[in-house]
């Protein structure tokens, strides 16, 4: 294997850095989210987005909770796939987790070196939470 093959070999395993970092930092964040016992939150996402249609969840919108009003219609969607249980409730905080976790690498790599980049990645989303509710899906700082 030459230098010039090596050096290759780099930038091609560089480039899995945002995926590899978005799975453990999702799996960390999943890390007991079958844990039995709903959240008050998690709760009122599941009676807000399963337990109502498009059209009563529009129009409860139009009372109460208006600002997760993005975040309901999402879950709507994905409670039309997966059974509301604990676990499947709480997997898209987990996959937004992975997400920003993958997000900080790529930007951390735009000014500064891989090792930062990589490091930052798993230290911006890498704690572990088991509820699921819509400010997970921006990115913040671990609490």
């Amino acid at each position: 294997m030459s230098v010039s093959d090596a050096g290759e070999s780099q930038r091609h395993l560089a480039a899995l850095d945002p995926l590899i970092v978005a799975v453990l930092a999702g799996a960390v964040s999943l890390g007991g989210a079958a844990r039995p016992s709903f959240w008050y939150d998690e709760a009122a996402t599941i009676s807000a987005s399963y337990s109502r249609s498009l059209g009563q969840l529009w129009q409860m919108l139009g009372n109460v909770d208006a600002v997760h009003g993005l975040y309901y219609v999402l879950m709507h969607g994905w409670f039309q796939i997966f059974p509301p249980t604990e676990f499947w409730s709480r997997v898209p905080s987990g996959l937004a987790v992975g997400g920003a976790a993958a997000g900080v690498v790529v930007l951390g790599k735009q000014f500064s070196s891989r090792t930062v980049a990589v490091t930052s990645g798993f230290s911006a989303r890498s704690c572990p939470e088991q509820h699921g509710r819509a400010w997970k899906l921006a990115p913040m700082p671990c609490q």
